[in-house]
């Protein structure tokens, strides 16, 4: 087993066509449909569980030790069903976790990444790369700004820099005076400089460094960080030139309407992570009322909206730190794993008072304290049950 614990992000995604990219929404009126039955044709096409391998703590230890910790976790992992891993930013960084990064092409404990990765992709699952394109940084003082604007590797100047990028103690990082370039093209980040996505060489090089990865580290998918800094069309631009066969975007927002408009903007080259829903089923849960993870006929947040393009999850490196899932209950976060795994979106039943969750079809699963509930019919058998929560198949 692992020396330090893994945290674990389970990501379903439910379609029923025969690919594994992404097609955009053909009709008109598709958020408007009365079933998500009707919106399951289009979307990314697999039913997959991912394994977030590290957490905020094990990101500051020895690279090649901790890749090396993945290849001796893989046995585990692949009999659990896992199919993919999410690994984090491979590059040099400014800070211990590598969401910083500076020269893209140097990978810490590469020659050990290497090895893993392809061990991982070998064994037929997805190497899902961290990747961080909204902000780097840079390696050498520029004399024109006094601040750190100069980068290497790939090697860009003042021009590749947002105009207006804002410092976090005040001030710009490239002045007017020194030549910065357009305005940002989405929400800014203070700690590090934000590039300029409308830049052609910009651009450019990110493809290259993206195709290089995947030549070099048998990266085949994309967890992009923090996709509300840059607009969703470069998104788009960047997935169509590489093809990734999964990429999923961290529009971090618990408004379903932000994250419906990401996608949206990236023409649903993009899965996104489901934040709203992660949100109505950790209040559901806490508070033994269910009735909020119905929104109308469909399920609450992303996956009543676009089920193909939803990624539900319960807690990732950022949520376990600040906001764990209820708490880090036990119990309720086994109620919220069940939810996730188990419940295909076959159908949706609120009763009474909320506290009763169940889907239909051939698995039934039945969350909260009220337990007069059982699923209608004959053939119905208990597969297992716990506190709040228990399961049937037929």
């Amino acid at each position: 087993m692992l020396d330090k614990p893994f945290v674990c992000v389970v990501i379903l995604i439910i379609t029923l066509s025969g690919t594994t990219r992404a097609r955009s929404p053909t009709s008109p009126d598709y958020t408007r449909r009365n079933s998500v039955f009707e919106r399951l044709q289009s979307g990314w096409t697999t039913s997959d569980v991912y394994f977030q391998s590290f957490n905020w703590a094990v990101l500051s230890d020895d690279r090649s030790s901790f890749y090396n910790s993945i290849q001796s976790e893989l046995p585990n992992l692949m009999s659990a069903g896992i199919n993919g891993i999410w690994f984090p930013p491979p590059s040099q960084t400014a800070d211990d976790q590598g969401y910083m990064p500076g020269m893209w092409y140097t990978i810490p404990g590469g020659d050990t990444l290497q090895k893993v990765a392809k061990n991982v992709s070998d064994n037929g699952l997805k190497v899902i790369m961290d990747i961080v394109i909204n902000h780097r940084s840079a390696q050498k003082v520029d004399s024109c700004t006094n601040q750190y604007s100069v980068f290497y590797e790939p090697d860009w100047g003042n021009d590749k820099v947002v105009k207006d990028d804002a410092l976090c103690d005040g001030g710009y990082t490239v002045p007017d005076n020194c030549g910065p370039g357009n305005y940002d093209t989405g929400e800014q980040t203070c700690y590090c400089p934000d590039i300029d996505h409308t830049n052609t060489q910009v651009q450019t090089d990110i493809v290259n460094w993206l195709k290089w990865l995947q030549a070099n580290y048998s990266v085949d998918s994309y967890r992009l960080d923090f996709v509300k800094g840059y607009a969703g069309q470069y998104v788009k631009q960047y997935i169509d030139a590489t093809g990734p066969v999964f990429s999923v975007g961290e529009c971090f927002d618990g408004d379903t309407s932000v994250v419906d408009n990401w996608l949206q903007s990236a023409s649903f080259s993009s899965t996104a992570f489901d934040f709203p829903n992660r949100y109505y089923l950790r209040d559901a849960i806490s508070s033994n009322d269910y009735s909020g993870l119905q929104q109308s006929v469909n399920p609450a947040g992303v996956l009543g909206i676009y089920p193909g393009y939803a990624c539900p999850f319960l807690d990732n490196h950022d949520t376990s730190r600040d906001d764990r899932f209820c708490g880090g209950n036990p119990d309720q976060l086994i109620q919220g794993t069940k939810h996730l795994v188990l419940f295909n979106l076959q159908s949706l039943l609120i009763e009474g008072s909320g506290a009763t969750y169940a889907g239909g079809g051939t698995v039934a699963v039945k969350l909260g304290s009220e337990w007069g509930w059982s699923p209608a019919g004959s053939g119905w058998q208990l597969k297992t049950s716990g506190n709040n929560y228990a399961i049937w198949v037929q």
